[in-house]
């Protein structure tokens, strides 16, 4: 089958979300229209289409910048590969994934990560690169009492994920933007983002100055559980139904989590 890739022009969003939704049904309920809408853009995407100019299968290359040594390099997360079901098993997602690999390089784009089936990725040169764990905690389960919780903004947000990253290399580097985001896909996911007042935070910010305790760590607490399909769907094979595997917080909060592995793979050099 003879099938073209290529970015997609803006009216073809609409289409490009039919795909995701199709390949990703458990996102159909409502994540997708918050993806769509404030995560990815037509720019980022590249479609493939076949000969009589459906779109077969699609996938996302995101801006993803991360910090090594203290410097931040061009990154992209390679997010939503997908092919219609019709369309499976003819190379699709292969000539995306090379397709946005070029385009990248181009660009000038140091590196690509993503969350990945580690087999199929591998054959494009990811390799292992780092964990990424998604607690939630639901109401009653959570070390200190609710009151002394408040709602973040994004600036308290961003001071406490600051003072978190800079021990680590290799994590995003991210803005009060990202963080506004986060809160909101928390909501969509059905639950809250909440914060506890560090010792040193006066203000209830980090500044910096987070404990060893991590109390003022603002995470996603999750008032619901995720749907099962959603759940399933994102455990990845390295923890499939394992989702409720007990876990201390640094807060001492016990907790399911879900743990997706990233691949990276270098482009140009970091």
């Amino acid at each position: 089958m003879s099938f073209t890739v290529r970015p997609i022009a803006p009216g073809e969003y609409a289409a490009a979300q039919a795909v995701w939704d199709v390949c990703f049904p458990e996102d159909a309920a409502g994540y997708s229209d918050y993806y769509f809408q404030f995560r990815t853009k037509p720019a980022y995407v590249l479609a493939a289409f076949s000969a009589d100019g459906r779109m077969a299968g699609a996938l996302h290359a995101l801006p993803y910048p991360l910090r090594f040594g203290g410097k931040v390099k061009r990154c992209a997360m390679i997010a939503g590969v997908a092919t219609l079901p019709e369309y499976r098993h003819k190379g699709i997602a292969a000539a995306l994934i090379r397709a946005a690999h070029a385009r990248l390089a181009d660009e000038g784009v140091c590196a690509a990560v993503l969350k990945p089936d580690v087999d199929f990725y591998a054959q494009f040169g990811y390799r292992p690169f780092a964990w990424h764990e998604s607690f939630r905690v639901a109401a009653g389960e959570l070390s200190v009492p609710e009151a002394a919780l408040h709602v973040p903004t994004p600036v308290e947000m961003l001071a406490c994920y600051e003072a978190f990253a800079a021990s680590y290399n290799g994590v995003m580097a991210r803005t009060e933007a990202d963080m506004a985001l986060m809160r909101r896909e928390a909501a969509v996911l059905g639950g809250e983002t909440l914060a506890r007042r560090g010792r040193r935070g006066a203000d209830g910010a980090c500044g910096g100055g987070c404990a060893p305790a991590c109390e003022c760590a603002c995470r996603a607490l999750w008032r619901s559980a995720l749907p099962p399909a959603r759940r399933n769907a994102a455990a990845g094979p390295a923890c499939r139904g394992e989702t409720h595997v007990q876990h201390a917080l640094p807060a001492g909060c016990a907790c399911a989590y879900i743990v997706f592995l990233v691949l990276f793979w270098p482009i140009t050099g970091y």
